[in-house]
């Protein structure tokens, strides 16, 4: 089977299992033990070239365990899974970070 073939439906119910799939994947992962590559590789970028802090991508804020806790540029924690967590975006970024343990 072609490929080229394949109807926009077809497409789009396979990429929506494998990105379901990738996600199961990633809410395994503790993302506070990742190393800066890895972060970065994912997606993720420092505040400012001084922070620490790196900011959520927002394609990844769905994938985070349950539990998570994050830190919004305003200094405010969330929990992922209890607290409301906005999706205001800059540059692919949302407004919340990694606390790193």
């Amino acid at each position: 089977m072609s490929w080229l073939a394949w109807s926009p439906e077809f497409c789009h119910e396979d990429l929506e299992r494998y990105y379901n799939t990738a996600q199961e994947q990633l809410k395994k992962l503790n993302f506070n033990l990742l190393t800066e590559d890895e972060l970065k590789f994912l997606g993720f970028r420092k505040y400012s070239d001084n922070s620490e802090n790196y900011l959520v991508p927002l394609w990844l804020l769905r994938c985070l365990p349950e539990g998570t806790v994050l830190r919004c540029l305003s200094g405010r924690e969330c929990v992922v899974g209890t607290d409301e967590i906005d999706n205001d975006v800059r540059y692919g970024l949302t407004a919340f970070s990694l606390i790193q343990h």
